[in-house]
């Protein structure tokens, strides 16, 4: 038993070690802008997630995002939608 667990932990180390990127399409003041930008990329077939960040001032950043996963796999995304006119850079941890 003690074996499958560690085998389970190790597998799972594994795949947290890999999604070590992300594909970000945009970054907004306005939620309704990332919204509408989020609609975009899932036509190209680009799965997102808004996350928020506030400044200092108390203003919102609204960033468009793909869920981590491995860099291979951002830049097989990244050339996805700029093939489709959709600016995207890959962000490493």
């Amino acid at each position: 038993m003690k074996k499958l667990y560690l085998a389970t932990v190790l597998m799972a180390a594994q795949s947290w070690a890999l999604a070590d990127s992300s594909v970000q399409v945009g970054v907004f003041q306005n939620q309704k802008n990332a919204q509408q930008q989020k609609a975009r990329v899932a036509l190209v077939g680009v799965e997102t997630q808004i996350t928020t960040q506030k400044l200092k001032d108390g203003a919102t950043l609204y960033r468009v995002h793909t869920p981590s996963t491995s860099k291979n796999r951002a830049q097989e995304m990244q050339n996805r939608l700029h093939s489709r006119n959709v600016d995207a850079i890959v962000i490493s941890k």
